[in-house]
């Protein structure tokens, strides 16, 4: 109450004194109008003399500065970029090289006459700078500042003097921009009963005279106008500043309330915005108690804990730490001092889904308001750590790329060697007995099982590397296995004559024959086997082929299981762990007379793989 008292007082006070001070003002306005206007009109004319003064002598001066330089300049390439150069300093309008008989070439090759009057013989015979108001066809007229130059050549034009020149509306914008101080005359007359002001200003060349003719009731009715005007705004003003300061002082309270409220929520929404879309968890904590009293929306999409359950007792998050036998951050925070902060790294399991997650623990004192405050920033790196296993795993892959590729090196290098010198051997043989058919016969026989050899060992390598780099794909087609048997009969029947073994081929328990597979490349794999079969069994052995259909396959499909025993000479057990590695062979005195790359299990073993079956072996040595 008391405040609205003072401001009506106020109020009141403001008014009467402004009133007063108004009608003063008023008097003296009226005794200042003619000599103010006077004053700045004569001021007007009298810097528009000096600033064409100016623009004329510092025109020329710089103009004189240009003279050597293109004189220097033979390159015309260069003195065009010159003259462009200056042109967007200096604001110009053209550039001219003026010859002895007034003919102008311009820097972008224009020419013409340029209409200097009579101060040609003054610039060119007598070295005189000069200025002149000039017309160039189809341009608006112009004002042209020239000094007398050096003979010289531009673009084969011959010129003695440069010139620039000013749009008249370039060069009133540029006398604007540098008025200064000079003297100046006025005088007032009456013409058809209308009173007049007459401001004259002498200038040096060209016999100009800067004149200007003003009705003085225009000035004066400015002034008068500002006068009655400033009457009404005062009296405006102080009523409106009565009002204003009564109501001022009754909402000013209430308005900076509401604009802190405002500016809180703001921060608070702006922040609970950007921390949902971070991967880090803020959070701050009580100094003495270590109660939350801030934690960010996200720690349950980070760490699967609820905000609520995480406000009601922090040490619940230390509760997920993967090594409890760490120590707890919240236990370290009392070593850290105000203004400083510690860091750790701590593995963490999401409440919800048990993942481990990787986080990177900063946390901070402050002194807020007299009270101490910890600070935590808890920044998810789990991305960061899967891509660095990552990049371990694809240094690991290259290492073992390259050390498989020196395995193969040291490996096949024997092999393709051996075969190869067989075939130049006997080759050279059959040459130099060309005459006897028999040796001929029985080299080219051994050249050709050779060459089967050497064959057998490219296709495998390729094969090898097609399935590793992943170029083989399926192609499924009706496929009969009662078929498939029939013709894998066909093939190796051969070989098991040759070698006097016995073969057996059954199927049992098979209700469905037609199937959808790849046969070449179940093909590839039961060849595979029954080559080393038949290659690992010794005479008189026996080799026997069994396929079976298998209950419990999924809807729509068939579980089969194709099954090739020998009464083979067998392997230590050692060995057939790493059978599917690829050029792995056992070292023993039988198995190295056989010839093989260690490379057909591997192949079986990656085909099935891609079928979705699987492979083992069951062996014994002996």
């Amino acid at each position: 109450m008391r405040k609205r008292l003072i401001a009506i007082v106020s109020a009141i006070v403001l008014c009467t004194g402004l009133f007063a001070v108004s009608l003063k003002y008023s008097r003296f306005v009226s005794d200042m109008i003619y000599e103010e206007s006077a004053a700045h009109l004569t001021e007007i004319y009298h810097q528009a003399n000096q600033s064409l003064h100016n623009l004329v002598g510092n025109n020329w001066s710089t103009m004189q500065m240009w003279v050597p330089y293109l004189n220097d300049m033979t390159d015309e390439d260069l003195i065009k970029h010159y003259i462009e150069k200056l042109q967007k300093e200096a604001g110009f309008t053209e550039f001219y090289f003026i010859s002895r008989e007034g003919m102008y070439q311009t820097n972008t090759g224009d020419t013409g006459y340029l209409d200097l009057k009579d101060n040609l013989p003054k610039l060119i015979l007598q070295d005189e700078n000069v200025v002149v108001s000039s017309v160039v066809p189809g341009s608006p007229e112009i004002m042209v500042f020239a000094v007398p130059s050096d003979p010289g050549v531009f673009s084969d034009f011959e010129y003695e003097a440069i010139a620039i020149s000013y749009n008249n509306s370039d060069l009133v914008k540029e006398l604007q921009k540098s008025f200064q101080q000079g003297e100046s005359g006025i005088t007032t007359f009456r013409m058809d009963n209308v009173n007049y002001y007459l401001i004259y200003e002498a200038v040096d060349f060209e016999n100009w005279t800067v004149i200007g003719i003003v009705p003085t009731d225009v000035v004066n009715a400015s002034m008068n106008t500002l006068q009655s005007m400033t009457l009404i705004l005062v009296a405006g003003i102080t009523l409106s500043l009565g009002i204003i300061l009564f109501v001022y002082i009754i909402r000013q309270n209430r308005q900076k309330l509401k604009k802190k409220d405002i500016e809180l929520l703001y921060r608070e929404e702006l922040f609970s915005t950007l921390s949902s879309n971070v991967d880090d968890v803020f959070l701050m904590l009580d100094g003495d108690t270590f109660q939350a009293n801030y934690i960010s929306p996200n720690i349950e999409k980070l760490l699967g804990v609820p905000e609520k359950e995480a406000r009601s007792d922090i040490r619940k998050l230390e509760h997920l730490v993967n090594d409890q036998s760490t120590a707890s951050v919240i236990d370290q925070l009392p070593d850290i001092l105000p203004g400083q902060l510690d860091e750790w790294d701590r593995e963490y399991v999401h409440q919800s889904t048990g993942e481990t997650r990787w986080f990177h623990v900063t946390a901070m004192c402050r002194n807020i308001q007299n009270k101490k405050k910890y600070i935590l920033v808890m920044s998810d790196r789990t991305k960061d750590k899967k891509i660095n296993q990552d990049l371990e795993d694809a240094v690991n892959a290259a290492q073992s790329a390259n050390r498989a590729k020196s395995t193969f090196l040291s490996n096949m290098s024997h092999d393709i060697r051996t075969p190869m010198n067989a075939i130049i051997g006997f080759a050279t043989l059959a040459a130099a007995n060309a005459g006897n058919g028999e040796k001929v016969k029985d080299y080219l026989t051994k050249i050709l099982s050779s060459g089967n050899h050497l064959l057998s060992l490219i296709n495998d390598v390729l094969d090898m590397s097609r399935i590793e780099s992943g170029k083989i794909h399926l192609e499924e087609t009706e496929v009969n296995l009662s078929d498939l048997l029939h013709d894998l009969k066909t093939i190796i029947s051969g070989q098991i004559h040759a070698k006097q073994l016995e073969l057996y081929m059954d199927i049992m328990d098979v209700t469905d024959e037609d199937v959808f597979c790849d046969k070449t490349r179940l093909n590839q794999v039961m060849l595979n086997l029954l080559s080393n079969a038949i290659k690992f069994t010794l005479p008189g052995g026996t080799i026997s082929v069994r396929v079976a259909q298998l209950p419990n396959a999924p809807q729509g499909k068939g579980l089969y299981e194709l099954r090739v025993k020998d009464t083979g000479i067998g392997m230590s057990r050692e060995f057939a762990e790493r059978i599917f590695d690829p050029f792995e062979r056992e070292r023993t005195s039988t198995v190295s007379k056989i010839q093989g790359t260690g490379l057909g299990m591997a192949i079986a073993k990656n085909i099935i793989d891609m079928m979705g079956g699987t492979i083992e072996v069951q062996t014994e040595q002996g």
